[in-house]
């Protein structure tokens, strides 16, 4: 069990890599497009809705506590058998499958585009899935533990990239600050509220926490820190470039970091972006990976989830290669993610929520 603990600083290294990776290099093309220079405003009000969600998702945990089941296990026992099964396959075990597909087609393809343009994106899937494979085989400790061995050399290198990047910026393109209609505004702050959503991926590995009395200061600080990730990146974007370049660009935190010059002499920084975003990745790949094996553990009543690590990576691959090309792949992504998967997330834990306080009635009756 101690190889399969995850501490408090591990659970916040962990939802921090699995909220930022996903929406890192589109986020300021994605909030100029819908708020211009308010970009700013929709993360704060992601951020304020993420702390009413993080609410929401402690009660759930507190309840799932009670049963001392994992997630699959609390909705059988809730529903029954038949019809917690039902549920469970239906809206939390093929939504993870699809969505980890789509997060290794991103991955691939951004490997392809941009490091090895003449390899075969197959070969690259095959190669990071083989890596989440490995790291999955080892338990969410190994996960968590690597994740903590990167953050040093992330944070570095985040703070050293946009240290150079607002040599090149203009704070005068960053006004005015408010710019869009509340449509806008409502649609930037859903699609930053996404990525914070994907924190429910907290009800998949609750059991592994070793403190889990201080789960909500865990989650105020993902929210202050991926808070001021989101701000960064979106500000120096914006000061670097006009929002109306923003908008045309597919990855503009690519292109911030491609127009530095180090020393006058060293040019193409982006490579050291890739490296950190591909270091990220892998934890949030590999830990979406995890609690899609034992949610399927939990499903067939197995003892062990890494018998099913081959099957569920065979089927994750050819769902990968489904969308046929980078531009399909990115706005499927972002389209399920900005309207869809919040009103998802949210759906999920009223549910859970739910069905403890009925069934706490019937009980009672």
């Amino acid at each position: 069990m101690g190889s399969e603990t995850v501490t408090n600083k591990q659970l916040i290294i962990l939802l921090t890599f699995n909220i930022f990776a996903t929406i890192f290099f589109s986020e300021p093309r994605a909030l100029a497009r819908v708020a211009n220079h308010t970009g700013w405003l929709c993360i704060l009000l992601a951020m304020a809705c993420f702390s009413l969600y993080s609410l929401l998702l402690l009660a759930v945990i507190r309840r799932m506590e009670h049963t001392r089941c994992d997630l699959v296990g609390y909705i059988r026992h809730q529903l029954g058998s038949l019809a917690g099964r039902l549920f469970a396959l239906v809206f939390v075990l093929l939504p993870l499958l699809l969505f980890v597909a789509l997060v290794n087609r991103i991955v691939a393809e951004l490997f392809t585009l941009l490091i090895l343009p003449e390899t075969p994106r197959e070969i690259i899937l095959i190669m990071v899935l083989a890596l989440e494979y490995a790291m999955v085989g080892g338990g969410i400790g190994a996960v968590a533990r690597w994740s903590q061995i990167i953050m040093p050399l992330v944070v570095v290198m985040i703070a050293f990239l946009y240290s150079l990047a607002v040599s090149n910026a203009e704070f005068t393109r960053m006004s005015p600050f408010f710019d869009t209609d509340a449509a806008g505004l409502m649609k930037g702050a859903l699609f930053v509220f996404s990525g914070y959503a994907e924190a429910g991926i907290l009800l998949l590995f609750w059991r592994h926490l070793a403190d889990r009395k201080h789960i909500s200061r865990s989650l105020l600080f993902v929210n202050a820190w991926t808070g001021l990730l989101f701000m960064a990146t979106f500000m120096i974007c914006i000061a670097a470039m006009s929002p109306a370049y923003v908008k045309r660009m597919v990855f503009p935190v690519i292109e911030v970091i491609r127009d530095i010059t180090f020393f006058d002499s060293i040019e193409h920084l982006e490579i050291f972006s890739l490296i950190v975003w591909m270091l990220i990745i892998l934890s949030k790949g590999s830990l979406v990976l995890h609690a899609c094996c034992d949610g399927w553990r939990s499903w067939f009543a197995l003892s062990d989830y890494r018998p099913l690590r081959m099957p569920l990576c065979i089927v994750i691959y050819f769902l990968t290669t489904i969308p046929q090309n980078l531009l399909e792949s990115i706005i499927n992504l972002e389209s399920f993610k900005a309207l869809t998967y919040p009103l998802y997330a949210v759906f999920m834990l009223c549910c859970l929520f739910a069905m403890s306080l009925i069934r706490k009635r019937s009980i009672a009756r």
